[in-house]
């Protein structure tokens, strides 16, 4: 189906009057047409029959019909990535990750496409950034294909993005611009501020390093006349207002430039604006660390009484065996925002636990898991966590190693991991030498 010859109406046309219609070639159109016909019974192909002609009210039939695997996958992309909205993010990121895209072709036209819509849509920039990162970071091997990563390709294609901005006389055709077609000017100077802030974005997720932050807005402030693409390096600066690296670009390439008289207007009041959000990002983290300190004392009681309430819920489970008061003790247990802390005290008493205790606490950890009280990313974390600590374990429990993975082994045979997460865990929590023994340990067939 991959090497179709598409004709023009007018190139079959041209053979009507020099070909006699045989028998045998009627017979053989009739079958096509009743082959056209079945599929009016769907509402994707739109054929009428009338008089014993065929009238197509759409092109769509015989799209659907002979459109190929990678062409519907496209289109599923398309369909996905224009649906995005402040409201479903969530669901097109999740319906997304769970597309079959099984060539490099595919990839390539899937990082081509998000990239696009960062740059044409950046009032949803926080949305795509969502997108992003659960589609590099929770595909990056579903996606790989002859060694290409999905981050490598994004990346490499957001740098010729930026290099050919950089390389480019963008203040001067900017100027042209605005003097001789102004619907472009907008378009042009748009795209490039959607593209910083793009790649402002990027930083936050840990993708680029800062000195490659450093270096762009350095390039955009080497000809500080050139206002256009002095412009550019204050929305990065201005993105990233709450990080660290904000503010350092700040005090070192523009906090003198307000003392310049021959500054451009716009210019100076973008800076003034920026100072601003500094101010008030001050502000806000000055009274984030009083609340902090208040909390962080509160979360620390909280850690020992979580640690006891645990083996609380699980010795009243194995005393009593009544699932429905066990979880209603376990909902009053709090723990702070973001904490894997309960997952932890299970692993550690499955730990300390014989046989038959050590099923009853797996046996209760399980029906937590299904009522989706514990949820996923509890559990991955909490390992993560848990693995954090290894070599200190290590000296309490001799026999850690196996029983961790015979704990991963046990995630996998209920579905609550597969390979790929437990390499995510291992690879956030242990060094190379324990990653491979633990990996050579797991009862699973790797792809």
């Amino acid at each position: 189906m991959t090497d179709i010859k598409r004709y023009t109406p007018e190139f079959i046309f041209k053979y009507k009057d020099n070909n006699i219609l045989t028998d045998s070639l009627k017979s053989y159109l009739d079958n096509v047409k009743e082959y056209m016909i079945s599929g009016t019974d769907s509402k994707d192909f739109k054929i009428k029959i009338q008089k014993g002609d065929i009238k197509l009210t759409s092109t769509k039939w015989y799209r659907k019909r002979f459109v190929t695997q990678d062409e519907k996958i496209k289109k599923n992309i398309n369909s996905l990535l224009n649906r995005l909205t402040e409201k479903n993010y969530r669901d097109v990121t999740k319906k997304l990750m769970h597309l079959d895209i099984n060539s490099l072709e595919i990839v390539i036209y899937l990082i081509d496409n998000i990239i696009e819509k960062c740059l044409l849509e950046c009032h949803y920039l926080p949305k795509w950034s969502f997108l992003l990162k659960h589609v590099i970071f929770f595909n990056l091997n579903k996606w790989t294909f002859k060694g290409n990563f999905l981050y490598i390709i994004f990346l490499d294609k957001c740098q010729k993005y930026v290099e050919d901005l950089l390389n480019s006389d963008h203040h001067n055709q900017l100027v042209e611009l605005y003097n001789g077609n102004i619907d472009e000017f907008y378009k042009k100077k748009n795209y490039a501020t959607s593209l910083m802030m793009l790649i402002s974005e990027i930083y936050k997720l840990d993708l680029i390093s800062k000195n490659t932050i450093t270096g762009i807005v350095g390039n955009l402030l080497k000809d500080q006349d050139k206002f256009y693409k002095l412009e550019l390096s204050l929305v990065i600066i201005k993105y990233l207002y709450d990080q660290e690296l904000g503010e350092e670009l700040y005090n070192k390439y523009v906090a003198h430039l307000t003392k310049d008289n021959n500054l451009n207007k716009k210019i100076k009041f973008m800076i003034l604006d920026i100072e601003d959000e500094f101010l008030k990002n001050k502000k806000i983290k000055n009274d984030k660390k009083v609340i902090y300190k208040e909390e962080e004392n509160d979360y620390e009681d909280r850690d020992v009484e979580v640690e006891a309430k645990v083996k609380n819920l699980i010795n009243e489970y194995i005393s009593e065996n009544d699932l429905e008061y066990t979880i209603t003790c376990y909902n009053e247990i709090e723990v702070k925002p973001r904490s894997n802390k309960i997952i932890y005290e299970f692993l550690l008493n499955l730990l300390e636990s014989d046989s038959v205790r050590y099923n009853h606490i797996f046996g209760l950890l399980k029906k937590l898991i299904r009522r989706k009280l514990i949820k996923y990313n509890n559990i991955k974390f909490g390992f993560i966590d848990f693995l954090k600590e290894y070599d200190d374990l290590k000296l309490d429990y001799p026999n850690l190693e196996k029983s961790v993975i015979k704990l991963f082994n046990i995630f996998i045979r209920i579905k609550v991991f597969d390979f790929n997460t437990i390499k995510f865990i291992l690879n956030k929590s242990v060094n190379e030498d324990m990653y491979n023994k633990f990996i050579n340990g797991i009862q699973i067939k790797k792809k």
